[in-house]
């Protein structure tokens, strides 16, 4: 519990530091030009939010969800230990371009990985594998990769070490190994074994499905590395695989959506931002690319849909679901009886609405300031996405006093 407890504290505290560091950052989001600070805000966000969050989640998860022995938490919590202070030098490093120490940062955000992969496929290798934890574990190998070539190009950038490829080749490689088949795949593991009817009524179809996205994410940074032309094939590979993967998803989660229960609404939207930007990666890989002047900007809005349509609108989506859950186990634990009037507390309708509508239209805005390069557009945007959070905040907030008050 401890683990998970500080590494949502801090994957909170991560999201709010950027959201607020986004919208004084404003003029970066319509130029496009490499800006170093892009780096650090980007892994604020990525790093600090996205993984942190799925380490404190996966911790509860893992032997409810998965059925798995965690007796070795203890490497989870050397793990966070090395990872925050990582995360906090990289960042620090980028944004004030002190790159030796940013380099730093990611040797022990390396080491941190490597600790909670080796955690986890230990616990794996003791369980007989299903469809989810097949997913699982592929997950964390991919964000093993993604962690090497992140601390190589950090050392590349503090220390002069040589990449393996052109610096943008590199880049791709990382954000795709990292969003792609970390976050995503990770994202895919804990649905299917949430809501397992997609590869349950069709598993050859799950089967061929998970071999095109791999296969599409392996092909895509082979050939980034290799220098080759030939990776858009496979990139179109994994649009195909990711845009398949919503189709199968969506209906499913339309049959158990309940009237009155706002946090499916976040869940469908991810799911939906998902097929749009692979079916936008899709695009971008068959050639059409270069066919208009907006082309560089829908390359931002890609990886920018990427990061607050799907990663964080699933992440607040599941939080709205897993959180009453594990409050009404904690009553359970301590023998205490779950007391009724926290129910209408843990699920306010009418809160989790305002918090979807504000989300939602702080993306769309957003995304028009970007395509537009209007920076005053852009930040009425996210003026709605930061009220949607603060929603979100201030239900935490009544949670945690309603808690206290019962207790």
């Amino acid at each position: 519990m401890r683990v998970t407890i500080i590494a949502v504290i801090a994957a909170l505290l991560f999201f709010v530091v950027g959201n607020v560091w986004v919208f004084l950052s404003a003029p970066m989001f319509v130029q496009y030009f490499y800006d170093v600070r892009m780096v650090a805000l980007a892994h604020t966000f990525t790093l600090g939010w996205v993984s942190l969050m799925i380490i404190g989640v996966l911790r509860q998860l893992a032997p409810f969800a998965f059925g798995l022995d965690m007796g070795r938490a203890r490497w989870l919590g050397l793990a966070l230990g090395l990872m925050l202070p990582g995360v906090i030098a990289m960042i620090l490093g980028f944004a004030l371009q002190t790159l030796p120490v940013a380099a730093l940062g990611t040797a022990a955000i390396f080491l941190a990985v490597m600790l909670l992969v080796y955690s986890m496929l230990r616990a794996l290798a003791e369980k007989t594998l299903e469809v989810p934890h097949t997913y699982l574990r592929v997950s964390l190998l991919y964000f093993g990769a993604a962690a090497l070539i992140g601390a190589w190009m950090g050392f590349a950038k503090g220390f002069d070490i040589r990449l393996p490829a052109p610096f943008h080749r590199v880049l791709f490689v990382h954000i795709h190994l990292a969003g792609a088949g970390w976050a995503g795949l990770m994202i895919i593991a804990v649905m299917s074994r949430l809501f397992p009817q997609p590869h349950l009524r069709h598993p050859d179809q799950a089967k061929w499905r998970f071999r095109l996205f791999n296969l599409g994410l392996i092909g895509l940074c082979t050939g980034l590395l290799a220098g080759g032309t030939w990776y858009a094939v496979f990139g179109a590979m994994l649009a195909v695989a990711s845009v398949w993967y919503a189709a199968a998803f969506i209906p499913v989660l339309s049959e158990f959506r309940r009237p009155g229960q706002p946090s499916m609404w976040f869940i469908m939207t991810a799911w939906t931002v998902f097929g749009l930007v692979a079916a936008l990666g899709l695009w971008f890989n068959t050639g059409n690319r270069y066919v208009y002047g907006i082309t560089l900007q829908l390359q931002f809005v890609y990886g920018f849909l990427y990061m607050f349509g799907w990663l964080s609108m699933m992440i607040f989506g599941m939080l709205y679901r897993i959180v009453p859950t594990h409050v009404s186990k904690l009553f359970t634990a301590k023998g205490l009886v779950f007391p009724p009037e926290l129910r209408s507390v843990l699920e306010d309708a009418t809160l989790e609405t305002a918090v979807y509508c504000c989300l939602l239209t702080g993306l769309i805005l957003s995304c028009a300031g970007i395509l537009t390069q209007s920076v005053s557009f852009f930040r009425a945007g996210w003026t709605f996405w930061l009220a949607g959070v603060g929603g979100f905040a201030a239900g935490l907030i009544r949670l945690s006093r309603a808690i206290r008050r019962f207790r």
